[in-house]
């Protein structure tokens, strides 16, 4: 919806590849690229123009198809999370390039503050809260007020299940 109200007529995705945390370190990035793929899907199905990026790279635009998109999904089994430029400054670099031109939806897992002062002026974050311990919880709560009052629209998903309720 707040990508409907912006002036920009494409989407940017972001996908955080720092490391995850060390308590379920598989199911956190499992479903930060679920999240991910199923936005992608919706974006083609859609026909909402995209370019998702992770890591310095761009992963697929909507230009590229549902062919492009079906050798992505078999291609993330090689995606590793192990970016460790602050991620922040890595989507600064790929919104001045062309990976920039559009609404930003970030894709993390992590609680870091530089990531809100990016998108003060608009965007989406898509915070995935699974596999965190309870106090972590409190500061991903704590994180999505801090963004909320930014004007960001954020949406904490702790599951596979919670991945369309959030897109909604």
């Amino acid at each position: 919806r707040r990508y409907e109200h912006s002036a920009k007529r494409m989407m940017d995705l972001f996908l955080d590849l720092r490391p995850a945390g060390e308590r379920n370190p598989r199911g956190e990035e499992d479903l930060s690229l679920e999240i991910l793929l199923a936005l992608q899907k919706y974006l083609i199905a859609k026909r909402i123009p995209f370019c998702s990026s992770g890591g310095g790279s761009v992963f697929l635009d909507s230009a590229s198809g549902e062919d492009a998109f079906r050798r992505f999904y078999e291609s993330t089994i090689f995606l590793r999370f192990a970016e460790t430029a602050p991620f922040a400054e890595t989507v600064r670099m790929m919104r001045s390039g062309n990976a920039g031109r559009g609404f930003p939806v970030v894709i993390t897992h992590r609680v870091d503050y530089a990531t809100i002062e990016l998108l003060e002026e608009g965007g989406v974050m898509l915070f995935n809260s699974s596999g965190k311990a309870d106090d972590e919880l409190a500061l991903v709560r704590r994180f999505g007020e801090a963004a909320g009052r930014k004007g960001i629209f954020f949406r904490d998903i702790s599951s596979a299940d919670a991945i369309a309720e959030a897109l909604r």
